[in-house]
């Protein structure tokens, strides 16, 4: 009986180092991939900052193939944005246009607290360039500048020290009125 239960449990054990194991390979196979697709995003990301030399624009804008959003505010570094009205390339290299959204705050007046209206704060407003590139060639198309007016009915509290309203929904609505080629 008591060899029947020491099997029993070296089998269990056995079963839990194999299925251990298993777990292990597919973990690496998961954390080599995600390095992988990390290193690729990164090499596309240095490719995709870059603004082109080269500008040739076109009358009309448009978007061709799938697209890469990149955002920038205040002179950082781009990063990749998602904007839903395009759909996310799978294989890089049906990416065709790329989007760099470089936004940057301006001052148009002032706040005026309201139990207070000797106390001001900045009423800020955001430009931003929305420049189309096309990836094969490696030219600026289209630029386009988006600013905003500072929002009439912000709320401040008295610790804020600037209040940013951006053009996002005016951009999204010109990316969505482009013919796509």
């Amino acid at each position: 009986m008591k060899t029947r239960y020491q099997t029993l449990f070296a089998l269990v054990i056995l079963g839990l180092i194999n299925l251990t194991a298993c777990q292990s390979e597919a973990a690496k196979k998961r954390i080599e991939q995600n390095n992988a697709d990390s290193t690729k995003r990164v090499a596309l990301r240095k490719e995709f900052i870059r603004k082109p030399t080269k500008v040739a624009l076109a009358p009309q804008p448009y978007i061709k193939g799938k697209t890469a959003e990149l955002s920038s505010l205040n002179g950082s570094e781009f990063n990749f944005k998602y904007i839903p009205v395009f759909p996310l390339a799978e294989n890089t290299d049906d990416i065709k246009t790329i989007i760099q959204q470089d936004c940057r705050p301006i001052q148009k007046g002032v706040y005026r607290l309201k139990d207070d209206p000797s106390k001001t704060l900045p009423a800020m407003a955001m430009a931003c360039q929305v420049t189309l590139i096309d990836r094969a060639t490696a030219t600026v198309y289209f630029i386009k500048n988006f600013e905003s007016e500072p929002d009439q009915e912000a709320s401040v509290s008295k610790t804020a020290e600037k209040v940013y309203k951006t053009p996002d929904n005016e951009i999204k609505a010109f990316l969505e009125s482009l013919p796509r080629q």
